[in-house]
């Protein structure tokens, strides 16, 4: 539900009048015109939710069917993740945006509950407010990016133009694309197009580097390196290291080639064709493999079948277990969470059994099997 439907539906009208008080707002007025008033009068609305008394946020969280239990920071972020309360990710930013440091540091998982599309760069302003430990939820969202020329372009920006921790934490998390992605490609792109200003920042990028000794960045220190020490006054010349990393591949390839108009042709296709037939073979038992876990994923999907039609209750326990065990994908504990609340509000058993059937296979392998396993 929307904050507006949750304001409607948990808290009292006593508990929103509470709350205008603390504004300093007018307490008149029916429900419906309390709620229009908090919303104006908050910036962003989402700060409603931490002038809500906790008993407030542990009833919908019981509500819910989450745990209630914790300080008032945690109540939010769970309410959040669990979607008792939906938010888009410019409500997100906005309500991270208006914190302190201190108070980012204990709701910065609510960034893992965001879609960066079009928001990257907003979201990756948020390091001035972050430590080395939030670093990895960074991680993941950089990870999940659709687009990595414009996530590289947003970081090196950061590193030339951030103060303090920011460029440290910029340049760990552009070496974590690199190991990610496997090449220095587009991050060495990025930083040869604001070379300049990489250059003109050296001294306050040195500095932040000294701050956080434990975070490591070695291709990142060796292509600013590489900038300060005047190795690359050429531009172009930055990109050698990315063109090294195709340049023996097209190397061989030539060699190829060329070694098809030579006499020693007939040879040279002997060798292709021997080596096509050990391609065929191997395609041939990884299909085989294949058939064989197709064939495994079609027994374990009966089985489960199967307990839905006995009891769909049981096996909506059971995914409710799923739903906490960080063994499953995040994005898929939130589906399923969400698929329960859907499914306890059936009262058919019928339309149970045909939900949970058709919700399950959704889940993909992972979840069939490990759902076996508790069954």
């Amino acid at each position: 539900m929307d904050l507006r439907d949750f304001l409607e539906a948990f808290p009292t009208v006593d508990d929103l009048k509470d709350v205008l008080f603390m504004l300093e707002e007018p307490r008149g007025g029916t429900k419906e015109v309390l709620i229009s008033r908090i919303l104006t009068a908050i910036t962003p609305p989402m700060g409603i939710l931490l002038l809500l008394r906790n008993d407030t946020l542990q009833d919908a969280l019981r509500w819910a069917g989450v745990s209630p239990s914790g300080r008032k920071s945690e109540l939010v972020v769970r309410l959040i993740e669990s979607e008792v309360v939906t938010a888009s990710t410019d409500e997100i930013l906005a309500f991270l945006d208006s914190m302190s440091k201190t108070e980012f540091n204990e709701y910065h998982r609510l960034l893992l509950c965001t879609e960066l599309a079009g928001q990257l760069q907003r979201a990756m302003l948020l390091l001035s407010k972050a430590s080395a430990s939030h670093l990895c939820v960074f991680a993941k969202l950089n990870r999940s990016a659709q687009k990595p020329n414009q996530t590289a372009k947003v970081l090196v920006a950061m590193l030339s133009r951030g103060s303090g921790d920011t460029p440290a934490f910029a340049a760990w998390l552009l070496e974590d694309m690199i190991e990610a992605a496997h090449t220095l490609y587009p991050v060495s792109s990025e930083i040869e197009n604001q070379s300049d200003e990489l250059m003109a920042r050296q001294r306050r990028i040195r500095a932040s580097f000294a701050g956080n000794p434990n975070l490591n960045h070695p291709a990142i220190d060796s292509l600013l390196g590489r900038i300060w020490s005047g190795e690359f006054s050429q531009k172009s010349s930055l990109l050698k290291d990315v063109r090294e990393e195709v340049r023996s591949g097209t190397k061989r390839m030539e060699e190829a080639v060329h070694s098809l108009h030579e006499p020693t042709q007939a040879r040279t296709l002997d060798e292709v064709r021997i080596r096509a037939a050990r391609i065929d073979s191997r395609m041939e038992n990884v299909q085989q493999g294949i058939r064989t876990i197709q064939d495994q994923l079609v027994a374990v999907r009966l089985i489960v079948e199967k307990h839905i039609e006995e009891s769909p209750e049981k096996v909506a326990d059971a995914l409710g277990k799923l739903s906490q065990t960080k063994d499953v994908k995040w994005t898929t504990r939130r589906k399923i969470r969400k698929d329960l609340r859907r499914f306890w509000v059936l009262t058919d058993r019928l339309q149970k059994v045909e939900f949970l059937g058709r919700a399950v296979i959704t889940y993909g392998p992972a979840v069939l099997a490990a759902l076996k396993g508790l069954l």
